[in-house]
């Protein structure tokens, strides 16, 4: 019987030899199962952020494209506003301009108005005196 019990032993053991093999093989299991785990997660992240990398690429092309846009109204603003400054310099010379032409316009009819006053008294003295003639003229018939 020690044959058989010394076989017995070693069945047992083989088979204790192969529980732990079977123990090793399933932590390696669940190793590798965590590995592809951390694996999925971290391609998950990967492609978030690269995901996010495209949307603040195409965000910053917009803004850029903003940006330009917005350059050009100010450049257009800007260059309206030095037409509209012109424009008022203009208005400003041409407004002085008329301002010494009505003066003058003022000072000739003022010499206008005293040389038709002027022109009435000397024509009122030729009147008398036609008068004065004519009387004269009937006194002398």
């Amino acid at each position: 019987m020690a044959t058989y019990e010394k076989i017995e032993a070693e069945q047992v053991a083989a088979d204790n030899n192969l529980f732990k093999a079977l123990d090793v093989v399933d932590t390696r299991k669940k190793v590798v199962a965590d590995t592809k785990q951390h694996t999925a997660t971290a391609t998950l992240r990967v492609t978030n952020a690269q995901l996010s990398l495209e949307a603040a690429d195409n965000a910053w092309k917009q803004a850029t494209s903003d940006r330009d846009v917005a350059q050009a109204l100010f450049s257009n603003a800007q260059s309206a506003l030095n037409a509209a400054q012109k424009n008022l310099e203009l208005a400003l010379t041409e407004q002085g301009l008329a301002a010494k032409t009505l003066e003058t316009a003022r000072k000739t009819l003022e010499e206008a108005q005293q040389r038709f006053n002027a022109a009435q008294k000397t024509l009122a003295e030729a009147e008398r005196n036609l008068v004065d003639a004519k009387e004269k003229y009937s006194k002398a018939e």
